[in-house]
């Protein structure tokens, strides 16, 4: 039995539990500990980087209309010198899974995440519109649709549809709204402690915290944690951190091989390789394409990077090893078929491509194979992206580059670019 199956979370911990009482107090704690209320200033207040310590929580929030966040529970803190730090974490998922323990080099990137009340801001729409992300400082609302022929313009008051080019539609537009990260709860944070005052029971900041506590005011403060966090979770020398980073990047493959639309891990194995290359760079050995071929694999390419805020992929959530097995021989099937033209081609991403759900190319060779894989997409999470036709890959995917990458090495004696076009 699962939570969120035959009967509910309740149900599953009342048959592990055989215990109503502790089944009802789990079920309300994973109901109220989402990021949503943490990030409330009555429950937890914000603490300086530096006095992090087992039971803090660090909390992410992705915007004001957001419904989801993170939650992470610091485990362990060191203090290794003054001014450099290890922290390890626990996280969770969705949909519910059993904790996971973060060392400190996987755990270091969510502590640099702008999502941690970063001075960022981001562009965003009430619930009943969705960012025009071809320009972000408008909202737009489908109003009604028509066919369009092939050819057809659009009648007035209509324009082609976004994402579905036989249709024309009728938007109403409104201006986004800014976020600032700073304001929206997210960083590392502490629990108010319950205290009686005056016949009544207040959750304050206990004595012992007041000189680290940091004001839900105090944006200037709050902004500059990520950055701080990133000179005091220094993972030491270009060696440590080559190592560290390699270790995250598997770590976050060997997630994806069990989640496969996962768009979290997709991002912390790129998170990792931008720290390798950093790490190659600061021994002034940086040669990307060398780089990448020593420590790439087809996995990298196949999951690729997508923007999750413009990619429905992100929001599903109940793929499973199985399907991961299926979209590599599909993969594989796609690339013996470009191999007999002896030209090089990127092997195909796992997202959504227009046509039927998305993922209709990917299911048919399941269904002619018989192998499996999901019916229909399914939003198992409050999804901006559920109406887009495909998915956005992020800017640093490196799809384009495979062939450069996977060419057969240059002869000896040669002396090749190690930048891409456009790098400097």
């Amino acid at each position: 039995m699962s939570p969120g199956i035959k009967g509910g979370g309740g149900a599953w911990f009342d048959e592990f539990f055989l215990n109503k009482r502790v089944g009802y107090f789990l079920l309300k704690l994973v109901d109220l500990f989402g990021s949503v209320n943490l990030a409330q200033e009555g429950n937890l207040f914000h603490i300086r980087p530096e006095a992090t310590r087992p039971g803090d929580t660090l909390v992410h929030r992705h915007g004001k209309y957001a419904p989801i966040g993170h939650s992470l529970f610091v485990y362990q803190s060191r203090t290794l010198e003054p001014g450099r730090m290890e922290i390890e974490i626990v996280s969770g998922s969705m949909p519910a899974r059993q904790p996971t323990w973060e060392p400190h080099y996987q755990a270091r990137n969510y502590f640099l995440s702008q999502e941690g009340g970063g001075e960022r801001s981001e562009q965003e729409c009430r619930p009943d519109y969705r960012l025009d992300w071809e320009n972000k400082t408008r909202c737009s609302k489908e109003l009604a649709t028509i066919d369009r022929g092939e050819g057809d313009t659009c009648p007035a008051g209509f324009e082609p549809h976004v994402f579905d080019a036989t249709k024309c539609a009728k938007y109403s537009y409104i201006p986004s709204e800014t976020t600032d990260l700073r304001k929206m709860g997210g960083g590392i944070r502490r629990f108010r402690t319950p205290a009686k005052q005056n016949g009544r029971w207040m959750n304050i900041v206990p004595l012992n915290a007041r000189d680290v506590y940091i004001p839900d005011t105090d944006l200037e403060s709050i902004g500059k944690r990520p950055a701080q966090f990133e000179q005091l979770l220094s993972l030491g020398s270009p060696e440590e951190r080559k190592k560290a980073a390699l270790a995250t990047i598997e770590s976050a493959r060997e997630y994806i091989r069990s989640a496969p639309s996962t768009c979290s891990k997709r991002k912390s194995r790129e998170d990792a390789f931008q720290e390798l290359y950093s790490a190659y760079e600061e021994q002034q050995q940086y040669d990307r394409v060398k780089i990448d071929r020593d420590h790439r694999t087809l996995e990298d390419y196949v999951f690729a990077e997508l923007d999750y805020d413009s990619s429905k992929t992100c929001c599903w959530n109940s793929t499973k090893h199985e399907h991961f097995d299926t979209i590599m021989k599909w993969v594989n099937a796609e690339m013996e078929k470009a191999a007999h033209n002896a030209t090089c081609t990127p092997p195909p991403v796992f997202k959504a491509t227009p046509g039927g759900d998305g993922y209709d190319t990917v299911r048919s060779f399941a269904r002619a194979n018989g192998l499996p894989f999901p019916d229909a997409w399914s939003e198992d999470e409050p999804c901006k992206a559920k109406d887009v036709s495909e998915d956005t890959l992020s800017s640093r995917s490196g799809v384009g580059d495979y062939c450069g990458v996977n060419a057969p090495p240059p002869p000896a004696g040669s002396s090749p670019s190690p930048f891409f076009d456009g790098d400097t």
